[in-house]
């Protein structure tokens, strides 16, 4: 994480060289591209719709207002919408991304097909009878790359066991204590469902984090969406203390633009400033482990895959003098000239 002056050589899709050099003063920054822990972007062909109802009426299947939208597109308008999210997500240097995708095996599949330019990982969302749970989750498998579950309260003990046996092998997803505590949530996610990532932690108590954090568990955190809802904000500070490894996320784009930019400078807020180093790993190097693509992805290293981004020292970050800080409270879309995933420009402000 500390920046020295220097260059970095890519060939054929990979990092081959990364050397500190004397050279002229430049106001661009090259960077690791972002990595978003947490997306719905199914949501991006309804955006600002319904901003003013509670998360039940939002969200909750199959009641909330999401769910009504979502079964009421037709595939060509959420392949649409979805692909817009993937051009808006990269315009903000985003290169890879984790999303939780409704609809089941039709709905990862529209997903592909919308998603071609960045790595999307597709979590799916079983939606059929406990009864057929198993089946449903191992087709599901058959084209997305885990499994991302709703709330946790809204399934038995017995559902979340079926999920991770049929999931063996594969990472689980699921969000909880998101809106109201309830105790031995957290208990059940972990023992239960041996969930990989536990998603938004909002009402989370230490003790709860202090057993993420001795299991080895991941979180991912989406302070925008939990105060625009009115829940409060995650405790990002603890979480980093007990040493469970966070990454940001944008969650549903119903409410909030995919732009990791604006989660981070919400983060640093949340934690008065103070960690601007630990917020911009929340959406690089920490969010590559939580993914589980750390080996690939994530820090400018000789072997890695060439996803990157330049920024331009100019604007909100001239004259900055914590670079840290200026990324993660001050930098925009407007900054980013390029961004390269996988070695290949996929967008280059200059033309």
């Amino acid at each position: 994480m500390e920046p020295v002056p220097g260059h970095v050589v890519v060939e054929s899709g990979v990092i081959r060289e990364v050397a500190e050099t004397r050279q002229r003063k430049t106001e661009a920054v090259v960077m690791p591209g972002l990595i978003n822990c947490h997306t719905h972007i199914g949501d991006y062909a309804f955006k600002d719709q319904g901003i003013r109802l509670s998360l039940e009426d939002l969200v909750k299947s199959p009641t909330g207002l999401k769910h009504i939208l979502l079964s009421k597109a037709t595939p060509r308008e959420l392949v649409e919408g979805m692909a817009a999210a993937e051009r808006e997500m990269i315009a903000c240097g985003t290169t890879s991304f984790l999303d939780f995708r409704e609809q089941g095996q039709q709905g990862v599949l529209l997903f592909r097909k919308a998603v071609r330019r960045i790595e999307g990982l597709a979590y799916g969302r079983p939606q059929g009878p406990e009864n057929e749970l198993s089946l449903e989750v191992q087709e599901l498998l058959n084209v997305a790359e885990g499994i991302g579950l709703d709330r946790v309260s809204a399934y038995t003990e017995e559902a979340l066991r079926t999920v991770r046996e049929a999931a063996s092998g594969k990472k689980v997803a699921v969000h909880v204590s998101e809106a109201h505590w309830r105790s031995g949530e957290i208990e059940l996610a972990l023992d239960w469902l041996g969930a990989d990532i536990l998603v938004h932690l909002t009402q989370a108590k230490a003790a709860e984090i202090r057993l993420m954090a001795n299991r080895k568990r991941k979180a991912a955190v989406c302070p925008r969406s939990n105060i625009s809802l009115g829940l409060g904000v995650p405790p990002i500070d603890r979480l980093i203390d007990e040493g469970v490894e966070v990454g940001l996320g944008t969650d549903n784009c119903m409410l909030n633009s995919p732009n990791l930019f604006r989660e981070m400078e919400t983060a640093l807020a949340i934690m008065r400033d103070k960690r601007p180093r630990e917020v911009l790993k929340m959406a690089t190097t920490t969010a590559a482990k939580v993914l589980g693509i750390s080996r690939e992805r994530g820090t400018i290293e000789k072997g890695k895959a060439a996803d990157l981004i330049v920024l331009e020292r100019r604007e909100s970050m001239s004259l900055a003098r914590d670079v840290h800080a200026a990324i993660a409270k001050r930098a925009g879309p407007e900054n980013i000239t390029l961004v390269i995933k996988d070695g290949r420009p996929i967008f280059d402000r200059r033309r």
